[in-house]
């Protein structure tokens, strides 16, 4: 009996000393100091994560095979060497144990500085497949491997709705634009209401460096897919005015209208009446802008742009007018008659565009001899852009 008690103390004491020993490891190891990991792994040299801490990534996947981030380090130790089928073999193995993004990216980026492109674009597109959180590194890397946004997009994106979007997104905020309107293309086959604020940046972005036909393949994508509660564009078929009847709130971006929010003007879209209404407090500017679309048309033709109004207050030389203006350099093409009448009126203003997209802009424009306008413009929902005949 005595001799089953002293065996049953000292294994308590030995268990005790292993918990003791474990707790000081664990205490070497949080402190991250390259001494206390040293430590750490001495007091538990069965545990794989303290020998690979401390330096030992050959000991460590001797105690766990599946320890990846081992397999890569020891990788990286071989490349130093320049022993590159070791570092090669070694990085393949991380990845068969492995299959979160970690060994896909560092096989991506073994590839990439042994410029095996062959080897490095399925990586890369391999990791961008586990990907998630900032991507920016790995889209930079892909560009430099090429300036080719087709062979980038082809080789390296795949297509999965929240890598496309990230993408995207980095391409805006580089401002390669040109390869944002590419990945749009493949982004639409799979977008949801998440991405159309995105996608309507990159619109507005595209409508601004005057790239039209860009420019309507996104939004005709948008109206295809259900974001955006209007119908296409095509100014082929006489398709080049947006939210004509006024049928739904402006957005403000792309093709819609805009109202202008500016000092001294109060606008709402009123949806039981289908109109803009928009008022003038006499604090307004002697010149400013009050309602704007951006329209797309086929350069050279004639054109003629129609509304309907009433107004409320203004004088009958009210200084508020319709203009129409090139897009791509702000000459003005026409300028209509100042609206001015309490009783529903049409107005029609001609015009021929010198390039692919007009903007429709009613402003004020204080006439010479007169005070600044107090009263109300309403527009109703009765707009037409069409070619003259």
């Amino acid at each position: 009996m005595r001799t089953a008690a002293l065996l049953a103390a000292s294994l308590s004491l030995l268990a005790a000393y292993a918990i003791a020993r474990l707790a000081w490891a664990g205490r070497y190891f949080e402190s991250g100091e390259p001494a206390d990991l040293q430590h750490a792994a001495r007091l538990a040299p069965l545990d794989a994560a303290y020998q690979y801490a401390a330096g030992n990534p050959r000991r460590a996947v001797q105690l766990n095979p599946y320890f990846s981030r081992a397999w890569i380090q020891l990788g990286f130790d071989a490349e130093l060497r320049g022993d590159f089928a070791a570092a090669e073999r070694w990085l393949l193995q991380a990845a068969r144990v492995d299959a979160t993004m970690e060994p896909r990216w560092a096989l991506a980026n073994y590839y990439f500085r042994r410029g095996d492109g062959a080897r490095f674009w399925p990586w890369l597109r391999l990791a961008a497949e586990r990907s998630h959180g900032d991507r920016a590194s790995l889209f930079q890397l892909a560009w430099r491997m090429t300036n080719d946004g087709g062979e980038v997009l082809r080789r390296g994106i795949p297509e999965q709705r929240d890598v496309l979007a990230a993408y995207m997104q980095f391409l805006l905020d580089e401002g390669k634009l040109d390869a944002a309107a590419g990945a749009a293309g493949a982004l639409l086959d799979a977008a949801s209401p998440a991405e159309r604020n995105l996608l309507l940046v990159l619109c507005d972005r595209l409508i601004g460096a005057q790239q039209a036909s860009a420019a309507l393949r996104v939004w005709n994508g948008m109206v295809e897919r259900g974001l955006l509660p209007h119908g296409k564009l095509a100014p082929g078929e006489g398709l080049s005015l947006t939210n004509p009847r006024l049928e739904t709130a402006p957005l403000g971006r792309a093709f819609d209208w805009r109202l202008l929010w500016r000092a001294g003007v109060h606008s709402a879209w009123t949806g039981a009446g289908h109109q803009i209404r928009i008022e003038l407090d006499g604090r307004e500017g002697e010149q400013t802008g009050l309602v704007s679309q951006v329209a797309p048309v086929l350069k050279g033709q004639a054109y003629e742009f129609s509304y309907r109004f009433r107004t409320e207050g203004l004088d009958a030389d009210s200084g508020v007018v319709w203009r129409v203006y090139d897009a791509a350099d702000g000459r003005l093409r026409t300028t209509g008659e100042p609206l001015s009448g309490v009783e529903w009126r049409e107005g029609k203003v001609r015009f021929s565009p010198a390039g692919e997209l007009v903007r429709l802009d009613l402003v004020y424009q204080r006439a010479s001899g007169t005070v600044r306008q107090e009263g109300t413009i309403v527009l109703d929902g009765a707009f037409h852009l069409e070619r003259a005949r």
